[in-house]
C-alpha cells in the first residue's frame, strides 16, 4: 500500500539486507508542498538471489553494481591500478580509484622522501584518474610510494612502483670537469650513444700526453672517471675523449681545458 498523495517510482531488483533473497525496492514522494516527505518501501519476494537474472543492476553504492547494497560508509580507497612510465629524463605517475571515503587526497614519496600531495576526491563510487610528474630527474632507479590520507588523519599505504631513468644522448657528449680549477683530483664525465672503442687522454699545453686512464671497449650510457693529478705541476690541461663505435668506422673526438692550481 502506497501512502498518502504520493507518485510511485519504478522499482528496482535487488538484494537489500543481504540475505540472499530477492527484494523489490520502490521510492514515491509526497505531492504536499507543505508536508515534502519521501518514502520508500521494500518487499522481499521470498525468491533466490540470482544475479544473472537481472538485467539492470541496482545500487548505486555497490563498486560493481551487482545488485548488493554496501553502506557508503564501509567504501575504502580501492586502488585499481598504480603505474609508472619513463620519458627521456621524465617519470610520470599514474593510479585510478574504483571508489573512495573521506579521502583527502594522496602523499607522493621518491625513495622515502615526500615529494608531493595530490587532492582526492572525497567520498565517491565513480571511477577518478591521477597523475603526477618528475622532471629532469637524473640517471637512476627510483622507488615511488602512495600513500592515501583520510579527512581525519589517518593514512593508508595503498601502492609502490619502481621507474629506471637512463637517458641516453644521441651525440658523443663530454662534461666539462668538476671541480674546475682543482687539486689535486677533478671528475670527468662523458656518455656515449652505442657501443665504442673509448680512449681518454690527459695532454699538457705543450700536446704531450702526461696521463691516460680510459683504453677500452664501452657500453651505451653514463661514464665517470677521476684523475688524480698530485704528480703534475699547476697549469693547463686538457682532457681528449677519443671514441670509435663498434662497427662503423667513424671516430669522433671532444676535447675540454682543465686548470689545475696548487
Amino acid at each position: 500500500m502506497v501512502l498518502r498523495n504520493t507518485g510511485f517510482q519504478q522499482p528496482l531488483l535487488g538484494d537489500l539486507n543481504n540475505d540472499g533473497l530477492l527484494d523489490m525496492v520502490g521510492g514515491s514522494f509526497n505531492f504536499d508542498t507543505n508536508n515534502k516527505e519521501v518514502f520508500v518501501y521494500a518487499w522481499n519476494t521470498g525468491l533466490p538471489y540470482n544475479r544473472q537474472t537481472i538485467i539492470n543492476p541496482m545500487y548505486q553504492f555497490g563498486p560493481t553494481h551487482d545488485g548488493v547494497f554496501i553502506d557508503p560508509q564501509t567504501i575504502p580507497v580501492e586502488l585499481e591500478s598504480f603505474t609508472s612510465s619513463v620519458s627521456g629524463n621524465t617519470v610520470r605517475l599514474n593510479w585510478i580509484t574504483a571508489t573512495e571515503i573521506n579521502n583527502l587526497g594522496f602523499k607522493i614519496y621518491r625513495n622515502d622522501l615526500e615529494v608531493a600531495f595530490i587532492e582526492g576526491n572525497g567520498t565517491s563510487v565513480e571511477k577518478h584518474y591521477y597523475s603526477y610528474t618528475d622532471l629532469k630527474m637524473e640517471n637512476g632507479i627510483y622507488n615511488y610510494r602512495l600513500d592515501q590520507i583520510d579527512y581525519d588523519g589517518t593514512i593508508n599505504h595503498v601502492g609502490n612502483v619502481t621507474a629506471a631513468v637512463e637517458n641516453i644522448p644521441s651525440d658523443f657528449i663530454l662534461e666539462q670537469n668538476y671541480p674546475n680549477p682543482f687539486n689535486p683530483v677533478t671528475r670527468i664525465r662523458y656518455n656515449i650513444p652505442e657501443q665504442s672503442k673509448i680512449r681518454i687522454e690527459i695532454v699538457n699545453v705543450l700536446g704531450q700526453v702526461v696521463d691516460m686512464f680510459t683504453d677500452e671497449i664501452q657500453e651505451k650510457g653514463n661514464h665517470t672517471k677521476f684523475w688524480n693529478a698530485a704528480n703534475n705541476t699547476s697549469g693547463t690541461y686538457f682532457a681528449i675523449l677519443k671514441a670509435e663505435p663498434i662497427g662503423s668506422g667513424k671516430s669522433f673526438t671532444r676535447t675540454i681545458k682543465m686548470s689545475l692550481i696548487k
